[in-house]
């Protein structure tokens, strides 16, 4: 494949159909009639991790559906790929865990078979479940702040750690507790947000 030797799996999904997610239509109706029919197959070339260090990749052909109720279409759904992509689910956390490691973007593609840029969006994928910090987005009304050893690669291996004292929901962790590091990571908030702040949870540390 692409004048590389890959191990090329050749697979086909054909589910029974299933009631239409478009009119809600079952596949038989009150008469015995079928409504959701087969309609053809829909092919697409999906990435897998390497198999004894060569690259896989499966030539899959996904079975389509037709609606007689209202003509929509839908495609049989493969549970090791999500809809439109083409990098199986267990390579993307492969790419995820070996990206917490100290090692290049380029040998992660390397090892996963995979291209640079589908590294990198694999890790701009995880932005969603970074905490909303800044601007206009509230501080919880009780703050719990606390200083953390986190082998950081910091002068004094400590971080900081902030949360919800109500919700025990996380808010941010920073890679140092210093006074000043703190002070200019809480002007970023609004006006707004730190007055919304009626208590602050910590140690009797200084």
């Amino acid at each position: 494949l692409k004048d590389k030797k890959t191990l090329l799996i050749n697979a086909r999904l054909s589910p029974e159909p299933k009631a239409c997610r478009n009119c809600g239509s079952t596949v038989w109706d009150g008469e015995g009639k079928q409504i959701i029919v087969k309609n053809g197959t829909k092919a697409s070339t999906i990435r897998f991790a390497p198999y004894n260090h060569v690259p896989t990749v499966m030539k899959l052909k996904k079975q389509k559906y037709v609606c007689k109720n209202c003509q929509s279409y839908s495609t049989a759904d493969a549970s090791f790929v999500k809809e439109n992509c083409f990098i199986a689910e267990p390579v993307k956390l492969e790419i995820i865990d070996l990206l917490s490691k100290t090692i290049s973007y380029t040998l992660i593609s390397n090892l996963c078979s995979v291209s640079i840029n589908t590294v990198i969006r694999t890790l701009r994928s995880l932005e969603v479940y970074l905490p909303k910090t800044k601007g206009d987005a509230l501080l919880p009304e009780v703050l719990m702040v606390d200083e953390f050893r986190s082998h950081a690669p910091h002068e004094d291996k400590m971080s900081f750690i902030c949360a919800d004292g109500e919700s025990g929901q996380l808010v941010d962790v920073l890679p140092n507790k210093r006074h000043d590091k703190l002070e200019k990571y809480f002007k970023n908030y609004s006006q707004k947000s730190l007055d919304n702040v009626k208590f602050l949870v910590t140690d009797m540390n200084a």
